[in-house]
């Protein structure tokens, strides 16, 4: 039985994609850890890496998919001397953005190395982190303030109108002035 691969369009056995232990252990890793989504996504991904007029082999399928399993699975991607936390769903996307690309012939191919995908998952962890940050920011501006922090103006403000403190200040301005001390009484 003959095979047609959906990325680089090669024909092969089936006996060939089930015998090379090497690319159906990357295979299964990525079923396994991501689900069926992400492992189409990065099977399709792939074909990127197919040279023009050839096939990719799959020693080169293997190892680049397992390069790309293990970066996945530990939910961080180091990119520019910063870690940054990429999320399942975040790696979807990300592959899902690289095939849509390549679909719509935006890509310069063969791809060399995961350095776009890669920059395309980066920028995906640094919007949410921004979001994150907002909506931190957001919380912490409109939550009610509990002792912790100053209070508004306008609540010192009325606290102080008829506080016993000011009533004595007041009444010592007017014992130090003489009687001549007029401001603030209330009659």
């Amino acid at each position: 039985m003959q095979l047609v691969c959906p990325c680089c369009h090669a024909r092969f056995p089936i006996e060939a994609a089930l015998n090379d232990a090497e690319a159906r252990a990357a295979i299964e890793e990525v079923v396994r850890h991501f689900g069926d989504e992400v492992a189409r996504l990065s099977v399709r991904y792939l074909g990127t890496f197919r040279p023009a007029k050839r096939v990719l082999a799959w020693s080169r399928f293997a190892r680049l998919l397992r390069v790309l399993a293990e970066t996945m699975a530990s939910d961080h991607l180091e990119r520019n001397g910063r870690p940054w936390r990429v999320t399942r769903e975040q790696w979807a996307e990300a592959l899902g953005v690289v095939v849509g690309r390549h679909q719509a012939g935006q890509l310069t191919l063969p791809m060399k190395d995961h350095g776009y995908l890669f920059e395309v998952a980066r920028r995906l962890a640094d919007r949410a982190e921004a979001e994150a940050e907002r909506a931190a920011e957001a919380e912490l501006r409109n939550r009610p303030r509990s002792g912790g922090g100053p209070a508004p103006v306008g609540e010192i403000a009325e606290r102080l109108v008829d506080s016993p403190a000011r009533q004595e200040a007041m009444r010592k301005a007017r014992e130090v002035m003489g009687g001549r001390f007029r401001g603030g009484q209330s009659n």
